[in-house]
Parts: C-alpha cells; structure tokens; sequence
C-alpha cells in the first residue's frame, strides 16, 4: 500500500509540468488544471498511505477505509471492463488490444473482489474488533458510497480533462 501510494504521488508531475502539450499525443494537461489534478492524486496518495497504517496497526478506521477501497476498485474496474466490451474499436491502435484491456480490468477487479471478500472473513473482522457490525448493512454502505464517489468523481475528471 505504501508503494501504491508513493507511486501515485510521483505520477502527477507530467500533469502539472503540461507534459504532452503540443506534442499531439495527449490532452497535455497543465497549468490549473494539472494542479487540480495534482492535489486529488496527492489526497488520493494520502489515503493510501493513510490505510496501509490503520491496516497495520489494526485501527477499525483502517479496516473502514481499506474496504472502500477495494469496493470501489471493484467498480471502477467493472466499469472499464464494460466499456471496453462496449467501445473495443476504441483499442485497436493500442499495444495490447481490447482483449488486453478486457483482461487488465478483469484481473484488477477479480483481486479487488478478492481482498475484499478476506476482508469480511471473520478473523479479520475480530482482529480490527469489528464482530458485532452488520455484514450486509456494511457490504451495502460500501457499495452505494462507493457507487457515488465513482459517478461524482468521473464527472469531476471530464471536467477538468476535457473542460466539459
């Protein structure tokens, strides 16, 4: 987790240095826009970094923030999959293809489903001292706010990507 949120902060400064501008490659996303950016990858970062500890030292908030991690990698691994199925034209230039890209998603949101199921396993839920709370009642607050920062937060980055 640590990795993770090391290597997410270190991937925005092609975005705020406006790295593929003029070139014709990229959107070239600078200047406000690439610190927008750049501050939700630092939070984003932060969080990870913020689980890993409250993972490791057993914090119930860690177990909280851990979980809705993994459910919304759940969904937005499950969204790319269904828009690669949808636009697989879309990837005929690319490296590896849809049938790459089918698998990519596939895979990330098979581990993220994965992880997330071990989280609710009992020993678990014992170590974080979580046993008396509602599985079902937790499965869907996870769900539905991780359903909600996807829709919001893929509305926020056509924004501040396309200026739509």
């Amino acid at each position: 987790m640590l990795f993770l949120g090391t290597g997410l902060m270190l991937s925005v400064f092609p975005l705020v240095l406006g790295f593929n501008s003029g070139s014709g490659s990229g959107p070239g996303v600078g200047g406000l826009k690439g610190l927008l950016g750049m501050a939700v990858l630092v939070l984003v970062a932060a969080g990870v970094i913020a689980v890993a500890r409250g993972l490791w030292i057993g914090a119930g908030w860690g177990w909280k923030l851990g979980a809705f991690m993994f459910a919304f990698g759940i969904i937005s691994n499950t969204s790319a999959w269904i828009s690669v199925l949808a636009w697989p034209e879309l990837f005929e230039n690319s490296r590896r293809g849809a049938e790459g890209a089918l698998a990519k998603h596939g895979t990330r949101g098979f581990f993220h489903a994965l992880f997330l199921w071990y989280m609710f396993r009992w020993s678990v839920l014992e170590y974080f001292d979580l046993i008396e709370m509602s599985v079902l009642k937790a499965a869907a607050v996870l769900l539905g706010l991780s359903l909600l920062l996807y829709l919001a937060s893929s509305s926020f980055f056509r924004f501040l990507i396309l200026g739509l």
